[in-house]
């Protein structure tokens, strides 16, 4: 039935219709109307129909027609339903391109007038003609911003379609941090004011080091456009340092007032050196530096060349007050020498060398003039070069080679094994100073001969530098790392690490493959990145190494926690076998931490060179054959100890996988490792095809402050289902495989990789369950191409293959959309794909190819960030606690990608109550367990904890003045840290959790 309502019966509500409506006119309409105009239907079967919601009750049908008569006339909206159960706030009209138009309010609001004046019956009702010209404008505005902003989701989107910017948030990527040090001596420098200090330099910033606190007192970044290539510093003022930079610019950094200079190109040359003398041409210091031209390399003084030769050049010395100019290279010494000549004048000598020097040291000194009846003395000019066989040639006196164009008989030192890395003059004359490979620093006593050494260095020796009063030695090593020593003790005065993480090298493992790094954030503190790390950074992709230590660092200030062995090493024995081939050291492949950070597990392996097992094979296949036979992989789980700052061992488990059925015996691959995410356990996945979980045993040991687990015992085993071939007659085992865990720990996922990459079949993600070890389900379409990476976040399920990332919606068994990314699959080969999920921010991040990162959010094929890098990216890291990720790149840089203006979540303390009025200490706040139940379940525990800390008040929490003194003991004002890094501190101190007996824990 529809009764038409004439708008002189109902005077009083078309008038009130009228004010609203010439009000709206005046204002406009609301930036809420135009975004509800603006929504954008992701659905792509929408229906027409209104639906009309009031009271929580939706009644479908109902639709609203409009009609258009002519000019002058009444419109007229028809309203089918029930009007009491219509709420027209909530109203939506879609139109053919999908988006949904919501009406201006007047329209709205006309409507509900309408209904209440129906009282349950359908109604027609009139509009006056100022609100219908308000509702046509509001409605075509809306409209064209709607056509203009509309998008729709398509299940596979290309690169050249997805965008650079988040749906709600913007995304930035933080400065870089941390970096690894140039292959450049540090320079001892002094203001007069304080201790010393030490100048160095990464890529990125000249950095002024502390000897007194051993940090960064102040550091100089290069322009954005440049990267640092060498410094030298200033031979008159100490205080200003020179830097070249790559394109060839110099500029000067006084870094006692922090100020530089702008910097000042020179022809875009690649200096190669630089060194700076007393004045040469006038009152200003010299600075003289060595540039690589093409295919000649030229020494040059400002802009001026002295010097042009066709021999690679390394170094550059100068000698005295600019007296001599010592330049060499591996094949060829060049010397210039400005004494006896006019104002300028420089005279050079080049000589081949018939070895290949790796350093060298220059020192001038004079004797007395024994030729002729006058006082004046003769300068002389001594040599030492290292070599690369390990010899050192010292030559007492050079200053004949300008006559007889021979070098003189050298005196040869002999006792690196290996390359001398560095030698350097004491500041007397009476030593030098070598190191090399062999982690131990050698001083040689020049008149009789003898040797010291200081062993046990933990890294071979880059560089050294002889401080200007003589007392201290400056070690560059080659961890990254930089040690000052006193030399009348040889005790360590300060020391500055940075980031000692490598990038993809050769191991000798698999010399033809490159390994990716392994690394964790800490769970609970989500700034600390736990790394395997080498002894030595290898100075190219071709070296070998193993990574045997494990580095804690912090990612928030840049600083170098703690380093300790994972495995055998060979800091204190020989690095070298009897035929002179390398001992490599075992190589960590896996970390993983479990929830609390409170254990640690690895995975390391190793095998026997090929030159050892050479005698027992007829070709390379058996070769290979036989190292595999000799295979040591070994499974460690660590217990942190908190009172030594240290990973303790619990247990090692010898061969945790082994080989594949028929292939043979001996210790087989780990090919993943995860950790649970609520629960002290661990699972990893072995090339025999086996899904292993490991938990510990029911004995535990009780120590002063806490129970830890002694053993551990693998609690399930599986064998995973394959789809056997008929074509398959030789044995084969599984090339990779990925493993992780679901949030709350219940399943557990593994994506196998056959050896054969071109096989057509596809690919089989087997889905088990972590408590009993069965195989639950077993999907196959979840990819065409061998997955490289794969990760749970909340209800869908992220996996990344050659090369595209795919989410699947697991509750309702369906794939979301896919991503294909660009590149050639040969791109993305073993260990390249790199995959993160956040759970706090609900993204996920994967690095396409090497240097681009790209942030998604499951329910949306939109990217959220993307940025191109220019150094690659090694490590894809994402720890609870954190809104984004953190990367790790080849030049051992950290940088974070978090969503703008999100502050990074930091520990907060567990109290919801006063503590003032509580009978007990705070450590009753803490909490207590490792299981996460909720705060109500805990109130019995915390109230049994409270008793016993009543009775036993020993265990109350006991803040040590020396602990509060290395909070504040930052040494002068220039180097104290941020007051947020010492609030923090001392927050920690007072919040930890006291030691507790659980012996003496009984119910209540």
């Amino acid at each position: 039935m529809s009764v038409k309502t004439p708008d002189t019966g109902n005077s009083a509500r078309a008038t009130r219709r009228k004010r609203k409506a010439e009000r709206e006119e005046e204002e406009g309409s609301s930036p809420a109307k135009k975004a509800k105009a603006s929504r954008i239907s992701q659905t792509s079967n929408v229906d027409a129909t209104l639906g009309f919601v009031k009271d929580g009750n939706v009644i479908h049908g109902a639709r609203r027609k409009r009609k258009r008569r002519s000019r002058g006339a009444k419109a007229v909206v028809e309203v089918e339903g029930n009007s009491n159960d219509t709420n027209v706030k909530d109203e939506k009209a879609v139109d053919d391109n999908g988006v949904i138009d919501g009406d201006d309010e007047a329209v709205d609001e006309e409507d509900v007038d309408a209904v209440e004046s129906a009282d349950h019956d359908e109604t027609t009702v009139a509009l006056n003609s100022s609100t219908i010209k308000q509702a046509k404008k509001t409605r075509n505005r809306a409209r064209r911003e709607s056509k203009t902003g509309a998008s729709s989701l398509k299940p596979t989107l290309e690169a050249s379609e997805r965008g650079t910017s988040g749906q709600h948030k913007t995304w930035t990527a933080s400065a870089a941090s941390a970096g690894r040090f140039l292959q450049h001596d540090p320079a001892f420098v002094q203001n007069g004011k304080d201790a010393g200090f030490l100048i160095s330099a990464n890529a990125r910033e000249v950095q002024l080091l502390s000897l007194e606190t051993s940090l960064v007192v102040r550091s100089h970044s290069s322009p954005s456009d440049k990267t640092v290539a060498h410094f030298a510093v200033d031979a008159i003022d100490n205080t200003l340092v020179h830097i070249a930079y790559d394109d060839g610019a110099i500029n000067t950094w006084d870094w006692d007032n922090d100020t530089a200079t702008t910097p000042v190109s020179h022809a875009k040359l690649e200096v190669v050196a630089m060194a700076s003398g007393r004045p040469f041409n006038g009152t200003k210091s010299s600075l003289f530096y060595i540039a690589a031209l093409k295919r000649r390399h030229a020494v040059f003084l400002g802009n001026e060349k002295l010097f042009e030769t066709k021999a690679a050049l390394t170094s550059i010395l100068v000698v005295g007050n600019s007296d001599y100019l010592v330049c060499s290279g591996p094949s060829v010494l060049i010397i210039g020498s400005r004494l006896g000549r006019a104002a300028g004048e420089i005279t050079w000598i080049e000589m081949p060398l018939s070895f290949t020097c790796t350093c060298l040291d220059a020192r001038l000194s004079t004797l007395p003039n024994a030729t002729t009846k006058s006082s004046g003395n003769i300068p002389v000019l001594s040599l030492a070069m290292g070599l690369e066989d390990g010899q050192i040639m010292v030559y007492s006196d050079v200053t004949s080679l300008f006559k007889s164009q021979a070098l003189p008989t050298p005196r040869i030192l002999h006792w690196h094994r290996r390359a001398v890395s560095a030698i350097r003059y004491s500041r007397d004359g009476n030593y030098i100073i070598s190191g090399g490979k062999e982690t131990v620093l050698v001083i040689w006593q020049l008149e009789t001969g003898k040797k010291q050494y200081l062993p046990h260095l933990t890294s071979e020796i880059n560089g050294i530098v002889v401080s200007p009063e003589g007392s201290r030695y400056a070690l560059r090593m080659g961890d990254n790392s930089i040690v000052v020593l006193s030399t009348s003790e040889l005790k360590p005065l300060a020391h500055f690490a940075g980031l000692q993480v490598t990038g993809r090298i050769a191991t000798h493992l698999y010399p033809s493959q490159q390994s990716t790094i392994a690394a964790v954030l800490h769970p609970t503190k989500p700034h600390t990145l736990l790394a395997a790390v080498p002894p030595s950074i290898p100075r190219s992709e071709n070296d070998v190494t193993g990574r045997p230590f494990l580095q804690t660092f912090d990612t928030r200030n840049s600083r170098h926690i703690s380093r300790q062995a994972l495995t055998r090493n060979n800091v204190t024995d020989f690095t070298l076998g009897p035929d002179r081939t390398p001992i490599v050291t075992p190589d960590v492949i896996h970390l993983a931490i479990s929830h609390d950070g409170q254990l640690l597990a690895t995975v390391d392996e190793w095998m026997p060179p090929l030159s050892d097992l050479g005698y027992l094979a007829s070709d390379e296949l058996d070769l290979d054959g036989e190292r595999q036979k000799r295979r040591e992989v070994f499974l460690k789980i660590w217990n942190w100890n908190e009172d030594e700052g240290l990973w303790t061992l619990s247990t090692r488990v010898d061969a945790p996988h082994g080989r594949a059925n028929g292939i043979g015996f001996g210790a087989g691959r780990v090919l993943a490792l995860a950790s649970a995410p609520s629960s002290d356990t661990f699972a990893t996945v072995g090339e025999d095809e086996c899904v292993r979980v490991w938990s510990p045993k029911g004995r535990t040991r009780r120590s002063a402050i806490k129970t830890e687990p002694v053993s551990w015992v693998c609690k399930s085993s599986t064998q995973l289902p394959r789809a056997e071939s008929a074509e398959e007659t030789e044995p084969t085992g599984l090339f990779g495989a990925s493993l992780t865990y679901s949030n709350d720990g219940s399943l557990l996922a593994v994506a196998p990789s056959d050896h054969d990459a071109a096989t057509e079949k596809a690919p089989i993600t087997h889905f088990l369950d972590a408590s009993t070890g069965a195989v639950a389900a077993s999907k196959a379409g979840l990819a065409r191409a061998e997955l490289k990476d794969i990760a749970f976040l909340g209800r869908y399920f992220v996996a990344v293959s050659t090369p595209a990332a795919h989410v699947w919606d697991l509750v309702d068994d369906v794939l979301m959309y896919k991503i294909d990314f660009p590149g050639p699959a040969g791109a993305w080969g073993a260990g390249h794909a790199k995959l993160a999920v956040s759970q706090d921010e609900g993204s996920f991040a994967v690095v396409v190819g090497d240097n681009v990162v790209e942030v998604y959010a499951p329910q949306s094929t939109t990217v959220l960030y993307r940025h191109e890098f220019d150094a690659s990216i090694e490590g894809l890291l994402a720890s609870k606690g954190t809104k984004g990720y953190t990367l790790i790149f080849s030049d051992a840089t950290i940088r974070t990608v978090s969503p703008a203006g999100a502050e990074k979540v930091q520990p907060r303390l567990k109290t919801t109550f006063s503590l003032a009025a509580s009978k007990f200490s705070s450590a009753g706040a803490e909490e207590i367990g490792q299981a996460g139940v909720a705060a109500d379940a805990q109130a019995p525990v915390l109230g049994t904890v409270a008793r016993v800390q009543d009775v036993e008040e020993d265990d109350r929490l006991v803040v040590r003045p020396e602990q509060l003194a290395r909070v504040f003991d930052f040494g002068q004002t220039s180097a104290m840290p941020p007051v947020r890094d010492m609030f923090q501190a001392v927050v920690g101190l007072f919040a930890r959790k006291p030691a507790m007996r659980p012996q003496a824990v009984r119910a209540s």
